[in-house]
């Protein structure tokens, strides 16, 4: 079966983990888990390749498309390859960084930082293809399937809009801009007045009604938290069990891994804990739950297993976010000072069946309500933190019906919110509404809202004003999200409102205010910042898919700021395993069906589906047909010495410098592609590129040290420059100069090379093979089409007789 195979060139490593040794990374992948890859997962103590016999991509090219030049010139080969890939870039996330997340079908923003639990010791990559994860692009939610980390630089950087939205990310994160066309900068290369894109797609899942507190109290609470926390009126839920599986209840205790305890099942009272074992192995439905109640022991006031998501439940929700806090005693409490307001909030805890009081604090009336369970349903089910620079909306929030989410928000606002006359414009007022927290999540969360509804802000951050227009005093940095304009003004009140006098004044100004100043929607960069990062690493995410629709791997993260997932994970990064099923033996019959004299590894690199391509080059090799790998020379000693039916090497050489391998191909030690080199020389014929691109390897010296190292090799390999054009991902690096490519040629005949070329510009004369001994014409190209060729059969110029470096059919046997 094409995809699964166990793999070559492991070895155990101990505790069922294994250590890969088929490129320099030498990944040591623990049981479920996968190398650096992505492609190579460790099942059971066992090293498995994932991309067996799983084409994604092929192609029948001249080998002169690879390049080969001295490699039978000429022939046609089939290329083919499979996802996954040894290299990668560099752009990352700060851990502190929002990004909405879709699991299990429930909405939550969660910041990347979260994901470190799934990161084993040793390992910067942690597979998330079977957890679900999707998070939201422009056409939508896509699933996630990998995640990498690395050690924080000592700077990042913070993108500001002239919104005031913002994402903290390193400086060669790539960023979408509409600057007509859509194009990709990295965060070093934006401008001022680029134009970001911003969320149009509001992070909402409508139709949560309920939550089963059992399931999301065990999952999110300790276990020494639920100490004393018992269900009851259960004794129902036992009988049925009993009844319909025909069990007694100490053989349902057994089944379901407890310690019988007869006086449970009699009074249907039990351990939470235990019950959520009881509920998870007999699969209890939510209505089978309907009676059962989440009590403390001692206490009298109880929670309903399943929690009804009321218009009274939202808006208690949102007067605590915008005004609560945990007390002494870890119980939910409410600062309230307007009577209208308290009454409410007395209103809502009532109907959700807390009983509380009223306390002073510091001259202002708090409500404490509720008891343990309400503080663990707040804080650990609902994830609402204590302390106002900690605040987050629950989310459920963005889980629920537009008319549920309405009573949060308009009771967050009647706490959070303030109202100005920002200007007189002739006779009329102009109002703003002003949220302000001194959380950056909570305002992060609302601007996801506000631009979902279409509701143009401005958010301004203010370092320090300790009073506060709401009438409290704070030393943390504080966020106003600023709402003004009639348009603006009156689609909030279609999602939130006052809900005291104050909304007077709201429906004053929509009823006598012309449509003045409408806010004009812009989308401009004001800054880019430096910062220290938050948080002790930076992330990066791969997406699902191989299709070259830009929008399907960008994803909204920060303010809601659209940034693309990764330099390359349409074919090269990702883990859902795609692809055609080609196994070897269809792969050499195609490859002979269409007249080719080999086979091409190449497009990903071909180390990591080395098993497939072993055994393809093995038949191959019995039909009479040559293999080449096209490789970025990452590859072990052990790998190299097991390619034995690969016939030729084109290695690519990207810099001679180990800062630029390490930040653009997150791969330390470039002297292992160094030595690759010397190696796949010793086994057969090599040539080798260098991508020469403008800023980064395009001067004098980049052109010396590459020519001087393959010189010092064997002076007949041949050496292609090759010129960059810019592409969607990388828009604002110019493309090559010739100049630049010429010179480069010049300095590598200078190093005494035979063959130096220049690649990537049709009909320049540094495409043609010239004798190294007279410079004669040769072999004369036009891009990858032979136009002329002169050697003679026995491989020498026909001018001088100089012997001229090529390999066919007359000299090398298949």
């Amino acid at each position: 079966m094409s995809g699964l195979k166990e793999a070559m060139l492991w070895e155990p490593a101990g505790d069922k983990r294994v250590r890969c040794k088929l490129c320099n990374r030498r990944c040591l992948i623990p049981d479920g888990g996968r190398g650096f890859c992505l492609v190579r997962k460790n099942e059971g103590g066992k090293l498995y390749s994932l991309v067996y016999g799983k084409a994604v991509s092929w192609e029948i090219d001249p080998i002169e498309k690879k390049p080969f030049f001295h490699w039978f010139p000429g022939t046609r080969v089939f290329s083919f390859a499979t996802v996954g890939c040894n290299f990668r870039c560099e752009g990352c996330l700060d851990g502190e960084t929002i990004i909405p997340c879709r699991r299990n079908n429930r909405v939550e923003l969660i910041k990347a930082k979260e994901f470190d639990s799934f990161f084993t010791a040793g390992n910067d990559v942690a597979d998330l293809e079977a957890f679900g994860y999707e998070f939201l692009t422009p056409n939508g939610w896509r699933r996630v399937v990998a995640v990498k980390r690395r050690k924080s630089p000592e700077t990042v950087c913070e993108i500001v809009s002239e919104r005031g939205k913002r994402i903290r990310l390193t400086s060669d994160h790539k960023v979408p801009v509409h600057n007509s066309p859509v194009r990709e900068k990295t965060v070093a290369q934006l401008k001022p007045g680029d134009k970001l894109l911003f969320n149009e797609v509001l992070p909402i899942r409508n139709g949560l009604a309920s939550i089963n507190l059992i399931e999301e109290l065990c999952n999110s609470a300790s276990k020494r938290e639920l100490t004393g926390i018992y269900v009851r009126n259960a004794r129902a839920v036992f009988d049925k069990i009993k009844a319909s599986a025909g069990l007694t209840f100490k053989e349902i205790s057994e089944k379901a891994g407890l310690k019988y305890r007869a006086q449970f099942f009699s009074l249907g009272i039990m351990p939470i804990t235990e019950f959520q074992k009881i509920m998870n192995y007999f699969k209890l439905a939510d209505n089978d739950l309907s009676e059962v109640k989440i009590v403390e022991r001692g206490k009298p006031q109880s929670m309903p297993a399943i929690l009804r998501i009321t218009p009274e439940l939202m808006r208690l929700l949102g007067y605590f976010v915008g005004d609560g806090n945990y007390d002494q005693n870890h119980h939910p409490a409410i600062t309230v000072a307007d009577e209208t307001v308290r009454a409410d909030v007395v209103r809502c805890a009532t109907a959700l069946g807390f009983s509380g009081c009223f306390g002073p604090k510091r001259g202002t009336a708090q409500y404490r309500f509720g008891n343990k369970i309400a503080a663990l349903m707040l804080n650990r089910v609902l994830k609402i933190p204590s302390r106002a620079p900690n605040k987050r909306l629950p989310w459920i929030a963005f889980n629920v019906e537009k008319h549920l989410l309405t009573e949060l928000l308009s009771a967050y606002f009647t706490t959070a919110a303030t109202i100005g006359m920002k200007r007189k414009v002739s006779e009329n007022s102009e109002v703003e509404v002003r949220v302000i927290t001194t959380s950056e999540c909570l305002k992060t969360e609302l601007a996801y809202l506000l631009e979902g509804f279409g509701i143009d802000f401005s958010i301004e951050q203010h370092t320090y004003n300790p009073d506060l227009p709401t009438g409290h005093r704070s030393k943390s940095p504080q966020w106003w999200v600023c709402i003004t304009g009639h348009r603006n003004i009156a689609k909030l009140k279609g999602f939130a409102r006052f809900l005291d006098d104050r909304q007077k004044i709201i429906e004053g100004y929509l009823s006598g205010s012309r449509p003045i100043l409408a806010w004009k929607h812009d989308s401009a960069l004001k800054v880019v910042k430096t910062t220290k990062p938050a948080h002790g690493f930076v992330y990066d995410f791969g997406l699902v898919g191989m299709d070259d629709e830009w929008k399907n791997h960008c994803f909204y993260a920060g303010d809601g700021i659209l940034v693309h997932n990764c330099q390359n994970w349409v074919i090269s990064q990702t883990t859902g395993i795609e692809g055609t099923d080609m196994p070897p033996e269809r792969i050499v019959g195609e490859a002979k069906r269409y007249g080719c004299k080999g086979i091409a590894y190449t497009y990903t690199e071909p180390t990591i589906f080395f098993e497939y391509a072993y055994d393809t080059a093995a038949l191959g090799k019995k039909a009479h047909l040559y293999s080449v790998f096209v490789t970025n020379g990452y590859m072990t000693p052990e790998a190299i010495n097991e390619m034995g039916n690969i016939d030729a090497s084109r290695i690519d050489l990207k810099f001679m410098d180990e800062k630029l391998y390490r930040t653009y191909c997150h791969a330390e030690g470039y002297e292992h592609v160094l030595e690759s080199i010397k190696l796949l020389h010793k086994k057969g014929h090599i040539e080798v590129i260098n991508l020469v691109i403008p800023t980064l390897n395009d001067n004098d010296d980049a052109f010396r040290s590459t020519a001087r190292f393959v010189a010092g090799l064997d002076k007949d390999i041949p050496l292609h420059f090759i010129a960059f054009y810019p592409a969607n991902r990388a828009m604002d690096i110019p493309p090559t100069s010739i100049k630049a490519l010429e010179r480069a040629r010049t300095i590598g005949l200078d190093e005494g090379l035979h063959y130096v070329y220049i690649g990537n510009i049709p009909g320049h004369p540094g495409e043609n093979t010239y004798c190294p001994t007279c410079g004669e014409l040769l072999i004369e190209r036009y891009g990858f089409t032979i136009t002329s060729y002169k050697i003679t059969k026995d491989h020498r110029c026909p001018k001088c007789g100089g012997k001229v470096l090529v390999w066919d059919e007359t000299n090398y046997k298949l």
